[in-house]
């Protein structure tokens, strides 16, 4: 149980620190290739990530911010790309 507790607690201060050093787009201009603008997006829960794709368990929240979001059928990757699930595939495995 502690375990989980201490996972939990060190998943917010990595997504607090990884929030803070993020601009806040205005526009669909200021997003990238396969994002869309969305002015109201969950910040766990409104895009597919890779950690879903591999079925890892997280928590949603019910913020509402306004941000860049891969577009569907994309999954946002660690840095910050957007990329398809073959993807995904290609380096499960790899590793």
């Amino acid at each position: 149980m502690r375990a989980i507790v201490l996972q939990i607690f060190m998943a917010g201060i990595i997504m607090t620190n990884a929030n803070e050093d993020v601009a806040t787009p205005a526009s669909q201009a200021d997003c990238g290739e396969r994002q869309e603008f969305k002015l109201c997006d969950t910040y766990r829960c409104g895009e597919w990530h890779c950690r879903r794709f591999r079925r890892e368990l997280h928590t949603c929240t019910n913020d509402c911010i306004k941000r860049c979001v891969c577009k569907r059928p994309f999954y946002r990757r660690f840095d910050t790309s957007c990329v398809p699930s073959f993807y995904l595939r290609l380096v499960r495995d790899n590793e």
